[in-house]
C-alpha cells in the first residue's frame, strides 16, 4: 500500500502549550524557570505545533536575546532515522542556501541529546491553510499580493536549481491580518508571504522521487500528475501545486478534491475541473486563465517559469489588458518624457499663435459684418470671445532643482560605499532624471533632501523603489517619506530588492518646501539604495 508524506496535523494543546500528556524526553532538564528544558545553546519554552514526523516549539537564543523556531525531528517507532535525518539535513541546507525574503530564514543545525534540530526565523502570523479554514475564498486582490509572494519565492527556488515538491496551503506563511491578534505563533511579523518545509526539496536533475519504496512524496491534493506516478519532475511540477493553491485561494477549496491518492489520479487524468469563475464570478477573468493554465495537466501547457508567473501577476495587478499580453514597457517607462515632449508643443504651439502676423484688414473696413471667428451675439447681447486653450502644465525635476538642506550617508564629500555609482536603475530600465538615495542606517536620522517650492507647484509626482545597485533579499526593506512644509504627507509600504516601484502623486499648492526622505529599516545595513524614479513638479 502507498502511503504519503507531507501532511502535519497539529497535536491537542493544553492552556500551556503542552500537548496532554506528553514529555520531550529529547530535551535536557530546563535551567530556569520559564523552560521546558535545553536544546543545544537554546531554552525551549512552549510547543508551538507538532506532525508526524517533528515538533516546533518556540526557544530563545540567549547568546543573541531573540526567539527562534526550533524544529525537532521525532520519528515515530519503525521509522529509518538515517532516511529522515538525510532529509532534515537536506531542508536545512536548502534554506540555508537562500536567502530570499519570501523563504523561511535558517540560522542552525545541530544535534543534541539524540534529536536533530533547525533554528529558524520565529514568525508571527498564520498559515494560508488556517487563513482560509477561518476565511473562506479570498478576495482578487488578496489572492495577487499572496500569489506575487510565492512566486517570487519559487523562482529563487528554481533559480537554485532547487524542486520544493510540496507546495501547498499549510507550507505557506502569512503575516498576521492586520487588527488581529496572532496568538502564540510568534512575534516580529514578517512583511511578506513566506514558503516553508523544505524537507521534500531535491535538486532538479535528481532521479530520486521516492524517499523510500512505496512511500509517495507530498500532499496528494496538490501534487502534479507527474510527481504522483513517480516520474521525472521539474519546476513545471511547482507550478501546478502552486495552481493548486491559488484555485483554494479563489475558491476556498481544492481543485481536485478526492477522498485518496488514487481517486485524485482518476480525476486529474479525467481532468475534471470546474472554472474558478463557475464557483466564485468575481475574480478577474485574467487570473482565471492563468489558474487554469497553471493547471494543465500536460507540463508543457503550463507557464514555462516561476518568474514567468510573476510577470503575468503583475500585469494582471497593473493593468485591465490581463495577463496575457504583455506589458507596454516603452510608454510605461517613459511616459514622464512624452508628457514633457507634449507640453514643449502645446506651448510651442500657443507661442507661435500668439505671435504670428495679424491678417490684413478688410477693404471693407466699415462693414459691420461679425467676424467668421466669433459667432453672432444672440439677441443683440455681447459676441463671444474665441476660447483661449489652457496653459499646458511645466514640468521641472528635482535633479534640476537647487536643494536647500540635505542629510546624506556618506555625508557630502564622502566615499561612496561598494557599488555605488548614483545613477537610478529599476528593474534595469535607468531613470535619467532620478534621484538617488542612500539610505543612513536604521538607527540614525533618515536620509533626507529638502527643495524650496515658493508656492508655485501643483502636484509632485514620482515612483519609489529599491534600486537595482541593491541586489541581495537581505539588502533592505526601504520605507520611503515625501513631508510638505515640515509635515509628512505620504509613507511607502516597505520595499525590498526587485520589488515592483510605488507611486506618490501629491497635492502641493501653497507649499513652501517639499522633502524626500528614505528609511532604512533592516537588520543588516547592506545596500539601502533608494530609488526616485522621475520625480518632479508640475505648475
Amino acid at each position: 500500500m502507498t502511503r504519503v508524506r507531507g501532511d502535519h496535523s497539529m497535536a491537542t494543546m493544553t492552556p500551556s502549550g503542552t500537548p496532554a500528556g506528553e514529555s520531550f524526553s529529547f530535551l535536557r532538564p530546563p535551567a530556569e524557570p520559564g523552560e521546558l528544558g535545553r536544546l543545544g545553546a537554546y531554552r525551549v519554552l512552549r510547543l508551538l505545533g507538532a506532525g508526524g514526523m517533528g515538533k516546533v516549539f518556540l526557544a530563545e537564543d540567549p547568546v543573541l536575546e531573540r526567539e527562534v523556531a526550533l524544529k525537532v525531528m521525532c520519528l515515530p517507532p519503525g521509522e529509518d532515522r538515517a532516511v529522515w535525518c538525510e532529509r532534515f539535513l537536506r531542508e536545512a541546507r536548502a534554506l540555508a542556501g537562500i536567502n530570499h525574503p519570501h523563504l523561511v530564514t535558517v540560522y542552525q543545525i545541530g544535534d543534541d541529546n539524540g534529536a536533530a534540530f533547525l533554528a529558524m526565523e520565529r514568525l508571527r502570523g498564520e498559515s494560508l491553510d488556517a487563513r482560509l479554514l477561518r476565511a473562506g475564498a479570498l478576495s482578487a486582490d488578496e489572492v495577487l499580493g499572496i500569489a506575487e509572494d510565492v512566486a517570487l519565492g519559487l523562482a529563487a527556488i528554481h533559480d537554485h536549481g532547487l524542486i520544493h515538491r510540496d507546495i501547498k496551503p499549510s507550507n505557506i506563511w502569512l503575516p498576521a491580518p492586520a487588527g488581529r491578534d496572532p496568538g502564540p505563533l510568534g512575534a516580529d511579523a514578517p512583511a511578506r508571504a513566506k514558503i516553508l518545509d523544505f524537507g521534500l526539496v531535491r535538486g532538479a536533475n535528481s532521479d530520486t522521487h521516492l524517499t523510500q519504496v512505496g512511500v509517495l512524496v507530498g500532499t496528494p491534493a496538490y501534487m502534479s500528475l507527474e510527481q504522483m506516478g513517480g516520474g521525472a519532475i521539474d519546476c513545471r511540477s511547482d507550478l501546478f501545486s502552486f495552481g493548486c493553491v491559488m484555485y483554494a485561494m479563489c475558491t476556498g477549496r481544492p481543485p481536485f478534491a478526492a477522498s485518496n491518492p488514487v481517486a485524485r489520479i482518476a480525476a486529474l487524468v479525467r481532468g475534471h475541473l470546474t472554472p474558478v469563475r463557475e464557483i466564485q464570478p468575481a475574480v478577474p477573468e485574467p487570473l482565471a486563465r492563468l489558474i487554469e493554465q497553471l493547471l494543465a495537466t500536460d507540463p508543457d501547457k503550463r507557464p514555462p517559469s516561476a518568474a514567468e508567473v510573476v510577470r503575468r501577476l503583475r500585469a494582471i495587478r497593473t493593468g485591465p489588458a490581463g495577463a496575457d499580453r504583455a506589458p507596454a514597457p516603452f510608454l510605461r517607462r517613459h511616459r514622464v518624457k512624452l508628457v514633457a515632449l507634449v507640453a514643449v508643443l502645446a506651448a510651442t504651439a500657443l507661442l507661435a499663435r500668439a505671435t504670428w502676423p495679424p491678417r490684413a484688414e478688410s477693404p471693407v473696413a466699415s462693414s459691420p459684418v461679425t467676424p467668421p471667428d466669433l459667432p453672432p451675439a444672440p439677441d443683440g447681447g455681447p459676441r463671444a470671445e474665441p476660447q483661449v486653450p489652457p496653459a499646458a502644465p511645466v514640468v521641472e525635476y528635482l535633479c534640476d532643482m537647487t536643494k536647500l538642506h540635505e542629510r546624506t550617508h556618506p555625508p557630502p564629500g564622502g566615499r561612496p560605499p561598494p557599488g555605488v555609482d548614483g545613477v537610478v536603475r529599476v528593474g534595469g530600465v535607468r531613470a535619467p532624471h532620478g534621484v538617488f538615495m542612500h539610505a543612513t542606517p536604521s538607527r540614525a536620522e533618515p536620509a533626507i533632501a529638502t527643495y524650496k517650492l515658493d508656492r508655485k507647484y501643483l502636484r509632485f509626482t514620482a515612483e519609489v523603489a529599491m534600486n537595482d545597485s541593491a541586489r541581495r533579499p537581505e539588502d533592505g526593506p526601504l520605507v520611503f517619506t515625501v513631508a510638505i512644509d515640515g509635515e509628512e504627507k505620504w509613507r511607502s509600504r516597505e520595499l525590498a530588492p526587485r520589488q515592483p516601484p510605488e507611486r506618490c502623486d501629491l497635492d502641493v499648492r501653497g507649499a513652501n518646501e517639499l522633502t524626500i526622505g528614505v528609511q532604512f529599516l533592516g537588520a543588516r545595513y547592506q545596500g539601502a539604495h533608494g530609488a526616485w524614479i522621475e520625480p518632479h513638479l508640475t505648475r
